[in-house]
């Protein structure tokens, strides 16, 4: 378990089963592979390359989410929150507005 990461650091390459949680501003979390959880992202964070099994919820205000596999859920996204190419069965809930999507596959 990776948690409490302070502002401006770099996570990547982070392996299978792992939960990132509770990570400031200004982080980039980069190349998750499956089965990874996210939760609690505060404003500013960029969030990408998530693959297939990943759950991503609760990311507030600004942060960025994108190239989403098929099969990630993605849920509690608040306004502001920029969410693009998310392939085919993907599930997006509970989008509040102000909320930008873009590239989304028609099943999704």
């Amino acid at each position: 378990m990776i948690y409490n990461v302070p502002s401006g650091l770099l996570m990547c390459y982070v392996p299978f089963g792992h939960q990132v949680c509770n990570v400031p501003s200004g982080h980039l979390i980069c190349n998750v592979p499956s089965g990874h959880l996210m939760c609690n992202v505060p404003f500013g964070h960029l969030m990408c390359y998530v693959p297939f099994g990943h759950q991503v919820c609760n990311v507030p205000y600004g942060n960025q989410v994108c190239n989403v596999p098929s099969g990630h859920l993605m849920c509690y996204v608040p306004s502001g929150h920029l969410v693009c190419n998310v392939p085919s069965g993907n599930l997006i809930c509970n989008v509040p507005s102000g909320h930008l999507m873009c590239n989304v596959s028609p099943d999704t």
